[in-house]
């Protein structure tokens, strides 16, 4: 055991102050001649000596003597070791003559063999009279205290010392003898004993500590990498600020798949106390810690005797004195073990000799393949140790690559070059099984590569892929070839994934080389031959598919081949992507009866399908709810991009994710899911935020500033900077940016966005009328001039321009009137509602709630919220307060329901301004009940018993009684007399 008297040392920062606090109150209760044992706990590391490095400054500080004292596992074997040893030291110079020599003297009896039983009460007498006027005893790491001092503490719980003692006692609880710890625990439940839980530092006590900002993305990796533990977190630090190459590797979850050369030299700070404990293990210990950390994760004890090639007997015997030294812990029902840290298998691991080590991962493969472990389990240790390793190794990469691929690319990355380095040498094994491997593996790379923000390299194994496919069958290469070009697609490669697609269709259809330049790129009216048609089917439907994403959608005649050929192939998975690109280029061109035959057609056969059928193409059920959405379909949209963005997830298409889930978030913006569709928006600019899709990027922008502006405002203020950026995008963009239908629909809801919450109307104005190309926006689709028209007379009417206002609402009446959807009409008589809202508010008032019933009647009730919002505020302006109220009323309900927190906050301002100026004069409805007068206020407005329980969810039979207490009270006999004397308090 270490003592000292001072403990002086350098001052750590106090980022425990509810801690300090407790000890500083015992310190200020022992100068006021009150004594106390404080119990201080806490794992390894948390902060137990750094906290009593505080107390005995704080001592010093006030003239407390102080004698402090740290326990080793070697004091074990003396008896009374730790009071023998502590009060042997001699006390601060400042202390009183008479009291030298009642330490040592204790310290005497204490060392003699008979030093138990009644000898307790004397060492009670004792400490009383060392401690004099005051005396701090502080002694660290107690759970390495011999039975003998645990005997004595116990004593001292149970009969404390009647003197100005502070006994601090620190330890280890997992360590600690069973002894120890209930005598703790009893004294604390007597109140003889102040219990001090340390527990993991929070964020703010993390920032405070290490100096970092607590909005600091570095701070929360290091924060979750040490789980809040400072020994961890301030090694992990030094090790960020020194730009040291080990901390990545450190504090990433994937970090013990990197080359472990960089951990070769790991941290002594960190590293140096573990193997401290280490060096006292026997080799059976040992090589269990050494198989923890090459496992990494929680074992039991077979798995562990496996991987550390001892017998079962030894392992447990192991094990059980690991965890007894707390090297080791529990898990769950205690089936299971880990060590302690998360940190230690990393700090550990350069540390294991390197063969063993080897040795180890191949035995744990083994081991974990047969308990039916995860694939990225298994490829976690194969890449330690891929000698040997052959087609099975090849696949489990290969499927743990797909299982890390959204989550962990650069992983996905490293296992599936490993695969393809395995495959190259085991050709003889298999070729046609190595054959069809390498091209998954390649085309799951080039994905991989991708993801990881490796365009480049994508493409080019995207390339290297269709090199390899060059001896497929026509129809597994037309397979191949569709993936690599929708591939290309994601990557923001438009023109090689169109390339792409006209050289395989050329191919297939057997052109010759010579005269492919002089054909057009379309498929129709060429003869395509039996055999090849399977393969000209897949390749015209990504073309139709990536056309349309790209801008330059399928022609008729193509679109007719390809119909015709999936008809005579009998191919209804085929025949449902025909009818669905039909569909939405039927759609967006404002063919609303053409579009509505084809979907109809679609939905029928696409229904009837297992999903099976359709699992290798989600991106024909993407195509088809966006043509539901713009039909109004909203149910239908939900349904089909729910099912494809399930089939995308299961089978690894992520390329088809953006589309899917980018109409996912958009209908349900529409339906009143706001934070469904703000989540969804996220999770679509995760997905590609390494990738240059600027089309799904904008959508997914747009969508999430639609859902923001009304749920909390935060999306306006992003809405207007989006506007902003979109319209001086497209200003200085050289060359013009292509042009598509997703494209366009971004930035008209952008715009939509910004201006339904106060945006810059200049620059509202100024991307509508660029996208849409000049004032009759003729370059728009049919189906976006409506809202567009709208948003222009919403911003114009805000500048103050009436005539302009009203010219833009004229065009969006026209807009309307040729697509005959009820939802476009709405935003027609919305239009109309702003550009009078001013001059005419209770007219407003009436339009706005005739667009909100349209909105209604297709589900979309965000807009219908919206409106009824708009509408309220004008009839209150008109002076129309019981309308007013009844919209304002709705609008609350439907907010809530929506989540459209905003909008319910300006409705219920809105009311409260209503009743604040109701209650101005006299109140002829004063004398009803809060129901009552309600139903009074609706029924004046003229709806029938049936109705009013409609909207207020009561049943008839109970409107009807509460009108009867109502006609009583109010002393009238008929609604027209109710009416008249409502009328006679104010306008209604």
């Amino acid at each position: 055991m270490t003592g000292s008297r001072s403990g002086a040392g350098r001052r750590p920062r106090a980022v425990r102050p509810k801690e300090r606090r407790r000890l500083l109150a015992a310190l200020e209760a022992l100068a006021a001649g009150q004594g106390r044992i404080v119990e201080i706990r806490g794992d390894p590391g948390i902060g137990k000596t750094r906290l009593l490095g505080e107390l005995t400054r704080q001592a010093a500080r006030r003239g407390l003597p102080v004698v402090s004292g740290r326990c080793a596992e070697t004091d074990q074997a003396v008896r009374f070791g730790v009071f023998s040893r502590l009060l042997s030291i001699q006390p601060p110079p400042s202390a009183e003559a008479d009291r030298s020599s009642p330490g040592p003297l204790l310290a005497a009896m204490l060392s003699t063999p008979d030093a138990e039983g009644a000898l307790f009460d004397a060492a009670r007498l004792l400490l009383g009279r060392a401690a004099g006027d005051g005396l701090v005893l502080i002694v660290d790491d107690v759970h390495w205290a011999d039975e003998a001092s645990n005997a004595l503490i116990d004593h001292l719980v149970r009969w404390p010392v009647d003197a100005h003692l502070l006994l601090v006692l620190a330890h280890r609880p997992r360590q600690s003898p069973p002894r120890l710890l209930s005598s703790l625990a009893q004294g604390e439940e007597l109140g003889t004993v102040d219990r001090i839980d340390i527990p993991p530092l929070t964020l703010d006590q993390a920032a405070q500590l290490t100096g970092l900002a607590a909005d600091d993305a570095r701070l929360r990796e290091l924060h979750q990498a040490s789980e809040g533990n400072p020994h961890y977190l301030l090694g992990l630090t030094a090790l960020a600020h020194g730009l040291s190459p080990g901390w990545a590797e450190l504090t990433s979850d994937a970090g013990r798949g990197h080359d472990v050369s960089d951990l070769d030299r790991p941290p002594g700070d960190l590293v140096s106390p573990v193997l401290a404990e280490l060096a006292g293990l026997d080799p059976a210990c040992l090589h269990v810690v050494w198989a923890a950390v090459v496992l990494d994760e929680a074992f039991d004890v077979d798995t562990a005797a496996a991987v550390a090639e001892l017998a079962i007997d030894p392992a447990c015997t192991a094990v059980a004195t690991l965890v007894a030294r707390d090297l080791l812990v529990a898990t769950g029902d205690g089936e299971a073990y880990r060590l302690r840290h998360p940190l230690l298998a990393r700090l550990l691991y350069p540390t294991v000799d390197p063969g063993w080590r080897r040795a180890a991962h191949r035995r744990a493969a083994r081991i974990l393949g047969l308990s039916g472990a995860p694939p990225a389990v298994l490829a976690a240790h194969l890449e330690h140790c891929p000698q040997d390793s052959g087609l099975d190794e090849v696949e489990v990469l290969a499927w743990a690559a797909e299982e890390r691929l959204a989550s962990a690319p650069p992983d996905a990355v490293r296992w599936l070059w490993l695969a393809l380095r395995i495959l190259a040498g085991v050709d003889g094994e298999d070729p046609e099984r190595v054959q069809g491997l390498r091209g998954e593996l390649s085309l799951g790379l080039a994905r991989a590569l991708g993801a990881a923000g490796q365009l480049a390299e994508s493409l080019a194994q995207i390339r290297q892929t269709l090199r390899l496919a060059a001896t497929l069958p026509a129809t597994a290469r037309a397979d191949l070839a569709s993936l690599c070009a929708m591939l290309a697609y994601s990557l923001g490669q438009h023109a090689d994934s169109q390339a792409i697609l006209t050289d395989e269709i050329d191919a297939a259809i057997g052109e010759p080389p010579g005269q492919r330049a002089h054909h057009p790129p379309t498929a129709a009216g060429r003869p395509v031959r039996p055999q090849a048609r399977p393969a000209v089917i897949t390749l015209l439907l990504t073309r139709g598919a990536v056309g349309l994403l790209d801008g330059t959608p399928p022609s008729p005649d193509d679109l007719g081949l390809l119909l015709r050929l999936a008809r005579e192939q009998q191919d209804h998975t085929a025949e449902v992507g025909a009818l669905a690109l039909r569909g939405v280029v039927e759609a967006f061109g404002g063919n609303i009866p053409a579009a509505a035959a084809t979907v109809t057609r679609c939905i029928a056969i696409a229904d009837r399908l297992p999903d099976a059928d359709l699992a290798d193409h989600p991106e024909h059920l993407a195509l088809l709810g966006w043509a539901d959405s713009v039909l109004g379909r909203q149910l239908d949209a939900e349904r089909h991009f729910s099912r494809g963005a399930a089939l995308a997830r299961r089978t690894g298409r992520d390329d088809t994710l953006p589309l899917l889930l980018g109409g996912l978030g958009a209908v349900y913006h529409r339906v009143g899911r706001l934070a469904d569709a703000r989540q969804t928006a996220t999770e679509v600019q995760h997905l590609i935020r390494n990738t240059r899709r600027g089309h799904h990027t904008n959508l997914a922008d747009a969508i999430e500033a639609l859902a923001g502006v009304w749920i909390d405002g935060h999306g306006s203020r992003r809405a207007a900077t989006l506007a902003e950026e979109a319209a001086i995008e497209r200003f200085t963009a050289r060359p013009t940016p292509r042009r598509s239908w997703w494209g366009d629909v971004a930035a008209i809801w952008t715009a939509y966005a910004a201006e339904t919450d106060s945006g810059d109307p200049h620059r509202t104005m100024a991307l509508i009328l660029d996208t849409g190309g000049g004032e009759t926006l003729a370059e728009l689709s049919p189906v976006l001039r409506p809202m567009a028209f709208e948003a222009l007379t919403a911003a114009s009417e805000r500048l103050g321009d009436v005539s302009a206002a009203l010219r833009w609402a004229d065009g969006a009446e026209q807009a309307a009137e040729g697509l005959n959807l009820g939802y476009q009409r709405g935003h027609a008589l919305a239009a109309r509602a702003h550009a009078v809202r001013h001059a005419e508010p209770a007219a407003a008032g009436a339009l706005y709630q005739q667009a909100a019933d349209l909105f209604a009647a297709a589900g979309m009730l965000s807009l219908r919220t919206y409106l009824l919002v708009q509408g309220g505020l004008c009839l209150a302006a008109a002076g129309r307060t019981n309308p007013a109220a009844r919209q304002l009323a709705v609008a609350v309900e439907l907010a809530g329901r929506c989540g459209a927190h905003r909008l319910g906050a300006q409705a219920r301002a809105a009311l409260r301004s209503l009743d604040e100026r109701r209650s101005a004069g006299v109140d002829a409805l004063a004398d009803l009940t809060p129901r009552e007068r309600e139903i009074a206020l609706v029924a004046v407005g003229g709806k029938t018993s049936r109705q009013i329980a409609y909207d207020l969810r009561l049943s008839p039979r109970t409107v009807d009684a509460h009108l009867t207490r109502i006609y009583r009270k109010l002393g009238v006999s008929s609604r027209v007399t109710l009416v008249r004397l409502v009328d006679g308090n104010g306008p209604r």
